[in-house]
């Protein structure tokens, strides 16, 4: 009996859990927003491991979110995604990139001498080549970051939650193991 109320006594969490949002982030200072949806899932394991999917642009933010998974949740295999409805909302072109486009025509004009081939290049025929433009990625504001990190500390709340609903199912089967 006594092991019994000891073992009610105590909160049991499950290390398995999942939640998931979507939220919408303001991109540019005209009102242009791009929606982000983001899983957490996470598996038992004896040690803290964390594994971040993130487009490029979100990159820079593994540090801090491996941080915050580790302060909140402690152990187990954490699996995080961040998946842009958009992926090149955030890219820029800049400027055609010169050298690759000389590269292309040095090379087709090669092509034409040494096949003896005839026919004109056109900007058709150019603006369909891979690379030829450089872009640029746009760094989101701070208080976009910020808003990203508010859902993140509200996924991990639910993800949380989740665990101590399955860990008093957990609880309950052991009990009935016990009186058993």
């Amino acid at each position: 009996e006594f092991r019994r109320v000891l073992f009610r006594s105590l909160m049991v969490m499950s290390m398995t859990g999942f939640s998931s949002s979507t939220i919408s982030v303001p991109i540019k200072s005209d009102g242009s927003r791009i929606n982000l949806t983001l899983t957490l899932k996470t598996l038992n394991s004896k040690f803290f491991e964390a594994n971040c999917k993130l487009p490029y642009a979100f990159t820079n933010l593994e540090t801090d979110l491996i941080k915050k998974f580790k302060n909140k949740l402690y152990r187990g295999n954490i699996h995080f995604t961040l998946y842009m409805n958009n992926p090149h909302a955030l890219t820029v072109l800049t400027d055609p990139s010169r050298d690759t486009i000389s590269g292309y025509l040095k090379t087709i004009n090669k092509i034409k001498e040494e096949f003896n081939l005839s026919g004109n290049i056109t900007i058709n025929d150019i603006i369909n080549l891979p690379y030829i433009f450089e872009t640029q990625e746009n760094q989101l504001s701070e208080s976009s970051i910020e808003l990203i990190f508010q859902a993140i500390d509200e996924l991990v709340k639910k993800l949380i939650e989740y665990r101590i609903k399955e860990g008093s199912v957990l609880s309950a089967d052991i009990l009935t193991r016990i009186s058993n």
